[in-house]
C-alpha cells in the first residue's frame, strides 16, 4: 500500500468548524498529480442520510523516514509533516446547503486505515 492510497482511500469523518460530520463513503476517485500533490473526489453520506460530494486537491510533504514510520503504522505527530487540502462541497440536501458556497481549508492526518480531516471554513471578516 502506498501513502497516496492511504491518503485518499478512507474518509470516515470530517470536522467542519468543530462540528463533526460522520460520513459513509459512497464513491471516490483519486489520483496522484505529482509526488506531493493529489486530487480526490468523493460522494459521501452523512449520518442523517444526506449525500455530499467533496472535491479537493491537497499537498503532502514528508521526509522519507516519516513516510516509513507512517507506513509502519506509527502515529506520527502532525508537526513532523505537512498535509493540507482545499475541499469544495456540493449537495442538494437543505441541511447542508451552506456547504455549497463555502471555501474551506483542511488539515489531514494519517491514521490507522486511512486519514482524518479537520476542515475550517474561510470567511470574510469585513
Amino acid at each position: 500500500m502506498t501513502l497516496m492510497s492511504i491518503v485518499a482511500s478512507y474518509l470516515q469523518w470530517i470536522n467542519i468548524n468543530n462540528y463533526p460530520v460522520l460520513l459513509e463513503e459512497i464513491s471516490q476517485s483519486d489520483f496522484l498529480v505529482s509526488n506531493k500533490t493529489f486530487k480526490v473526489g468523493a460522494t459521501m453520506k452523512t449520518d442523517d442520510g444526506a449525500l455530499v460530494y467533496a472535491a479537493y486537491t491537497g499537498l503532502i510533504i514528508l521526509a522519507p523516514d516519516v513516510l516509513a514510520r507512517i507506513m509502519g503504522g506509527e502515529d506520527v505527530p502532525l508537526a513532523e509533516y505537512y498535509f493540507y487540502t482545499n475541499p469544495m462541497f456540493q449537495t442538494a440536501a437543505e441541511n447542508y446547503a451552506w456547504l455549497n458556497p463555502t471555501i474551506a481549508v483542511g488539515r489531514g492526518k494519517v491514521v490507522p486505515g486511512g486519514v482524518e480531516y479537520r476542515v475550517w471554513t474561510v470567511s470574510d471578516p469585513a
